[in-house]
């Protein structure tokens, strides 16, 4: 199955989601904006995780106590742009902290609180090609608000334990409920099977009942490999660092389902 992501005027935006701790989230969101941005696309990482994980391992540079995306969240009319930092050439964070935590509870009364994190991309959407949405490991605001901000939307999930198999389900539950109501959320483009050890029996059984229950959701599995942590700690995606990697190829392929639009003439 292959979708598409638009050129400009508005950048694509992209969740993350799942619920499970572990199951590689911020790693797909970085290394999918690293096979983005080797095809030449310009990418924003935005960092919806009270943990942090992508602007602690990738900015050495603090957040200051107005520079969180949560604090953007609950205050909107503040914009995002300033906040934004670069990584490098093509790609730049919105970085994360625990203010994402008290937007969500302070928004927890206002059923529009969700939405603000699309008014706040609407800003920046036209500098992108494609925005990439890290999310917390849990249901509640930051799931709901990149589903309602997303296009599109992969789910990372480990295929070894039926426990990460069943989280899916409550991703698909969540999109459903929120379209029942009226509500344009991201359309899931892709289930990614992570830290796959094919030799492994149970991973393996694993991927062929999701295939069996998914079918074309199902991406190419990113097989477990220690260059994925060396890419991290070298803040370099892996198609950087170890370009001719199965790890790389497997990234380059997950991006592949992502085609650009044919420019309009």
């Amino acid at each position: 199955m292959t979708v598409r992501v638009a050129d400009h005027p508005r950048a694509t935006t992209i969740a993350i989601l799942g619920r499970k701790g572990g199951s590689a989230k911020s790693t797909t969101a970085y290394n999918l904006a690293g096979a983005l941005i080797a095809d030449g696309r310009r990418c924003l990482l935005v960092d919806l995780d009270s943990q942090a994980s992508l602007t602690r391992a990738l900015s050495d540079a603090p957040v200051p106590p107005d520079g969180g995306i949560g604090t953007r969240i609950a205050e909107p009319a503040r914009g995002l742009r300033d906040s934004i930092r670069s990584l490098g050439p093509l790609l730049d964070l919105a970085p994360g902290d625990r203010s994402i935590e008290a937007a969500a509870n302070a928004l927890a009364q206002n059923p529009a609180g969700p939405l603000r994190l699309r008014l706040l991309l609407d800003e920046v959407a036209a500098d992108y090609d494609a925005v990439i949405l890290d999310t917390a490991p849990l249901l509640g605001f930051t799931q709901t608000a990149a589903l309602l901000a997303g296009d599109l939307a992969i789910v990372p999930t480990r295929t070894g334990a039926q426990q990460d198999i069943d989280a899916l389900v409550d991703i698909f539950a969540l999109q459903e409920e929120l379209a029942r109501f009226r509500f344009a959320t991201a359309a899931i483009a892709a289930i990614l099977p992570s830290n796959f050890h094919a030799d492994e029996a149970p991973q393996r059984d694993g991927l062929a009942a999701l295939r069996a229950s998914y079918g074309d959701l199902i991406a190419e599995p990113i097989p477990h490999s220690p260059l994925i942590e060396r890419a991290i700690n070298a803040r370099a995606p892996v198609v950087a660092n170890s370009p001719r990697s199965g790890v790389a190829a497997a990234f380059r392929a997950l991006a592949s389902r992502l085609q650009p639009a044919p420019a309009v003439p």
